[in-house]
């Protein structure tokens, strides 16, 4: 089976580099960028099957990017890796089009086994905070 094609996306490149490493025994990263308007001219250039995106980002959102990418009828699965343990950009988040959203302090645990579940055309939803919701 061919492995997973990520593009990875973060303004912070500390965090780019630990996404890549909690990835790379199973996937491939194909692109790694800082900003929403990188992000969409990686994907169309580069086709991956997952984007893994943070929120804040320069040039627009994580969100914006992949409202943008739906409307151009991209098919790569989505999902928020984010700091912002908010419900309501969760919803926003599966609203434009995203399979999954992951806290980055979660990360080390959770990340793998979201890209596993939203690759195979699941949901994943970081579990949030008490007093979130």
């Amino acid at each position: 089976m061919p492995r997973l094609r990520i593009v990875l996306a973060d303004h912070y490149a500390g965090f780019i580099d630990i996404a890549r490493d909690l990835l790379s025994g199973h996937c491939d990263v194909v692109a790694a960028v800082a900003d929403g308007p990188s992000l969409v001219a990686s994907v169309d250039r580069l086709r991956p099957d997952l984007i893994v995106t943070d929120l804040s980002m320069p040039g627009f959102n994580g969100l914006e990017a992949i409202r943008r990418l739906r409307a151009r009828q991209v098919t790569a699965k989505a999902m928020i890796l984010t700091l912002h343990a908010d419900p309501v950009l969760v919803r926003d988040a599966l609203y434009v089009g995203a399979q999954g959203y992951v806290l980055k302090q979660n990360a080390d645990k959770e990340l793998l086994r979201a890209v596993r579940c939203v690759s195979r055309g699941l949901t994943y939803i970081t579990s949030l905070p008490r007093g979130t919701m």
